[in-house]
């Protein structure tokens, strides 16, 4: 069994994930955009398309449903059994629509 995370963004609200292994970020639905691991590349994520990230620091941003899951089986990382390797997750962002008046 892999275990994996599955998230909805909505517009305005940024993802932070302090992975303690590399994963890989998919795009099921709407755009994202990430930014991930020392280079700080930028990606922009489409439905179906995916990134491979390093350990570290992930910041994701957009308006849809992500999944995050290990590496392909063909690395030599393996599977992941129990829980996701995450140090730290958190909403940082907010979307205008889902503040209170």
């Amino acid at each position: 069994m892999v275990t994996y995370a599955r998230f909805l963004l909505y517009p305005g609200e940024v993802l932070r994930v302090d992975g303690g292994r590399p994963v890989t970020i998919a795009c099921e639905r709407g755009e994202l955009w990430l930014t991930a691991g020392r280079e700080r590349i930028d990606h922009v994520l489409r439905p179906g398309e995916r990134a491979q990230c390093p350990k570290g620091l992930i910041l994701i941003e957009g308006s849809g449903v992500l999944s995050i899951s290990p590496p392909a089986a063909a690395s030599s990382f393996g599977r992941w059994r129990g829980w996701l390797p995450f140090r730290n997750l958190a909403l940082i962002g907010r979307s205008k629509s889902n503040v209170l008046s």
